[in-house]
């Protein structure tokens, strides 16, 4: 039988290798990235491709095409934000992303503000430019409006830090947004659901350590997440895969960032049971599935590798 063929993008990404050596035997792979250097050195070098960076659209998209009609691509997963209005307005039946309005509103930070609180759905106070002089208002976070995952984003404790990081990043109302820091217990929730916007299942991994991406996390069970992000999916109704960050502490849950592509915990889903793109791929209505999770862990380390 003919093997379904996938292209992901973003491919030097961490998570890549391990969608990869989970699914090789069920799918025909290939790998696009801007810089082929990232790739993990076991991903196949003839199926990789370079790309232009998806901040030059017109390029990106045309080099895309050509990937996708040379080698008949039946499904693309995007891996990176700045991708995600392009595969969800021009490839939104052929790739694992959902609906161009749900990724314009949460590829913005502000946008994502307005739309959590418009819906009352709960999320750190915003802190205004006047508030930054009261000595209680910190810690802050500030947040690129159209930053990518936790890139950029700096924690500042006090008025002397925000007056350096101001002059250092251009931090203004205009490319930053600020809002209050909360601490807790940070989640990781994939949300998965069919082409339709029918919830599949719900994955909440707990975060226990990170260093810019996560590195030890186990997947949870906590009824609390499970309902608070059943919630929110029962409102927006994005189609496919989705990430949301969470924060948990003594005083509720509050979402601290949506993703709208696959996360670099996505194997945690995989080895759970739940593959996306058979659901992507399926003609038969899905039913929610309550999964009996298992406390699988996730570990990352670092190697060295030479080259001669």
């Amino acid at each position: 039988m003919k093997k379904n063929r996938v292209l992901i993008t973003g491919a030097g990404g961490v998570g890549t290798f391990s969608i990869y050596k989970q699914l090789k035997k069920k799918y025909d792979f290939y790998f696009a990235d801007n810089n082929l250097q990232n790739l993990h050195p076991n991903i196949p070098k003839n199926k990789s491709f370079r790309v232009p960076l998806a901040i030059d659209n017109k390029k990106y998209a045309t080099k895309i095409k050509f990937l996708i009609n040379k080698f008949k691509i039946d499904l693309i997963i995007p891996t990176v934000d700045e991708e995600l209005n392009i595969f969800s307005k021009i490839y939104k039946n052929s790739a694992l992303v959902p609906n161009n309005k749900f990724v314009n509103i949460f590829n913005n930070k502000v946008k994502t503000y307005l739309s959590l609180k418009n819906n009352k759905i709960n999320q750190p106070k915003i802190v205004n430019h006047r508030e930054l002089k009261v000595k209680k208002t910190y810690p802050i976070i500030a947040k690129p409006i159209l930053g990518r995952g936790s890139r950029g984003i700096i924690k500042v404790d006090n008025l002397k830090e925000f007056i350096f990081y101001k002059d250092k990043f251009n931090i203004d109302s205009k490319n930053y947004i600020l809002q209050k820091f909360i601490t807790g217990t940070e989640y990781s929730v994939q949300m998965i659901a069919d082409k339709k916007g029918k919830l599949i299942t719900i994955i909440p991994v707990k975060i226990i350590e990170k260093k810019g991406i996560t590195v030890n996390a186990i997947i949870s069970k906590n009824r609390s997440v499970i309902k608070f992000c059943k919630n929110f999916h029962s409102i927006y109704m994005p189609e496919l895969v989705y990430n949301i960050q969470l924060m948990v502490n003594s005083q509720g849950i509050y979402i601290i960032e949506i993703n709208p592509r696959v996360s670099t915990t996505h194997i945690l889903t995989l080895l759970s049971g739940i593959d996306p793109i058979k659901i992507f791929f399926s003609k038969k209505s899905s039913k929610y599935l309550n999964l009996n999770l298992k406390p699988i862990k996730l570990k990352r380390y670092y190697d060295t590798l030479f080259n001669d």
